[in-house]
């Protein structure tokens, strides 16, 4: 039996690195630990995105403090300059507002020790950053708990690392962060083999997230009751891959499949890009561009089937999540993580990068009726319950913390 950290009224504190509101996967999970866990503090470096709105739509009650200082550059320039339509202006604003960031960071860097200093050496810390090396604030982090002795420090790394050349220097990082680090965790296992360079014995824990299925029931059971002419696909795009030129390119797959399915499109695009695949009169005729929308979790509802369109820096979908908890099947390309975490062809399915493969797997799955895709749907459900559920990804955290003061 697993006794919570909670139980042992262990004081929990979760760290979180982010600067822009591009992805909120991250954000999202440690709320989920949040939730689910009272006692748990939750730190923040100072100029991350989270604000007030966001968290009350996430009903947390926990405590959240902003270590450092807000930044010279961001208190001078801001964060928000996407209303600025000059190329030149824009790097002219982020040149600046890096410099008077790097001038205050010493400042920053003081408080933030100071804030450390003062903090029980009790605490089980969970550092969550995204792709390695991240940050340096979270690095920085890291080597202040293990100096004044914290006992119990988790390191959760999202994504893969970036892709540069001089990797001796990450892995001269890698050896710093292994020794400040009772655990270092990631979010799938396709993601850990990009990461065993660095970290040979990194352990994996999925993402989970609350059930709220109950919530959408009655929803849930009258689109199931709904008699409609064709299936319908929804596709949630992200603020990194569909605005990309690469991932656009699946739209013209899309376009030609709109005899057979209702194809919605939720999130940001590059317009402009897709003019020129696709005449905007064809394109507005086959695909309804829904923009931003705060309400997914009934989209997703009034969908058949989910269509996840990043091809590659996905270690954990969060709309994979959502899907599978609201019954929907997912379909996703083979070179993301997400492809590890369906069933392919059993909960969802699995297409590779090659040209028309996305067009031909639709068409194949078109030949299922609204009530066979249905089955998918429900096989997803079960397939979270029983793996991405919040309560499982947090069992599996205090378990591996329980595991390593057991080896000690």
């Amino acid at each position: 039996m697993i006794h919570s950290l909670e139980d042992k009224k262990e004081p929990v504190a979760i760290f979180s690195e982010e600067y822009s509101k591009d992805t909120t996967g991250m954000a999202s999970v440690c709320c989920e630990y949040l939730s689910l866990r009272p006692n748990t503090i939750f730190y923040l470096n100072h100029d991350h995105w989270i604000d007030y709105k966001w968290t009350k739509s996430k009903d947390l009650t926990n405590k959240i403090i902003r270590l450092g200082i807000k930044g010279f550059g961001y208190r001078i320039f801001g964060k928000n300059i996407n209303q600025i339509h000059s190329g030149k202006i824009i790097y002219l604003i982020k040149l600046f507002r890096r410099i008077f960031n790097v001038i205050s960071f010493p400042l920053d860097q003081l408080i933030l020790l100071f804030q450390v200093v003062c903090l029980p050496r009790s605490l089980t810390w969970f550092v969550h950053i995204g792709g390695w090396p991240a940050g340096i604030r979270g690095r920085l982090l890291l080597l202040y708990l293990k100096l004044f002795r914290f006992k119990k420090i988790n390191l959760i790394i999202h994504n893969e690392p970036i892709d540069i050349q001089i990797k001796f220097v990450i892995k001269i990082y890698s050896f710093v962060a292994i020794w400040c680090s009772d655990n270092i965790i990631t979010v799938s296992e396709f993601t850990a083999s990009k990461l065993r360079f660095f970290f040979p014995l990194i352990k994996v824990v999925n993402n989970g997230i609350r059930d709220r299925y109950c919530i959408y029931e009655d929803l849930i059971r009258k689109n199931a009751l709904q008699k409609k002419s064709k299936l319908e696909l929804l596709l949630i795009s992200n603020f990194t891959e569909l605005s990309t030129k690469k991932s656009c390119e699946c739209l013209v797959e899309l376009s030609k499949l709109s005899h057979i399915y209702n194809i919605k499109c939720v999130g940001p695009i590059d317009i402009e890009y897709i003019f020129s695949l696709i005449p905007s009169e064809k394109l507005y005729d086959n695909i309804s561009f829904l923009g931003f929308s705060n309400h997914i979790s009934e989209l997703i509802i009034n969908s058949d089937l989910v269509f996840i369109p990043s091809r590659c820096c996905e270690s954990f979908s969060m709309v994979f999540l959502e899907a599978s908890m609201l019954s929907r099947p997912c379909l996703c390309f083979d070179s993301i993580a997400t492809s590890e975490l369906l069933l392919n062809e059993i909960s969802g399915w699995s297409v590779n990068l090659n040209k028309g493969s996305l067009y031909h797997k639709l068409y194949q799955i078109s030949r299922f009726d609204r009530k066979e895709i249905m089955e998918f749907g429900i096989r997803a459900r079960k397939l979270f319950l029983e793996k991405y559920t919040a309560e499982s990804m947090v069992s599996n955290y205090e378990s591996i913390t329980k595991d390593h003061v057991s080896d000690h």
